[in-house]
């Protein structure tokens, strides 16, 4: 599944598709942002003005966790639209099925 994702201080305008991450289950949505371009560039650069930098034993990437106590930073606003399904969910109403799988997103 996917979501659309918008950060009018990147800019107003602009929806980009990401592919969701968490588990159905989850309490939480996630989504991973590889920076390439210029809008994930922006996207990167507004979010870590706020987040707090990995150490030494994290991956480097930026979590938008919501910190605890008084001093919370005020994160960027995101609108979401979705999430949609991915065309392959209705595999099974099919009686012949190609599958074709360039780089990452076609797992077993």
């Amino acid at each position: 599944q996917y979501i659309f994702v918008n950060c009018s201080a990147v800019s107003p305008f602009q929806w980009h598709p990401f592919s969701i991450t968490s588990a159905p289950g989850d309490d939480y949505l996630s989504i991973h942002i590889r920076t390439l371009g210029d809008w994930t560039s922006q996207l990167k650069s507004v979010f870590s003005k706020v987040c707090q930098p990995a150490t030494s034993d994290q991956s480097g990437l930026l979590r938008a966790d919501i910190a605890q106590g008084n001093n919370k930073p005020r994160l960027p606003r995101l609108l979401i639209v979705g999430p949609d399904g991915a065309p392959a969910q209705d595999y099974k109403k099919y009686d012949v099925l190609l599958l074709v799988g360039l780089g990452t997103g076609a797992t077993s």
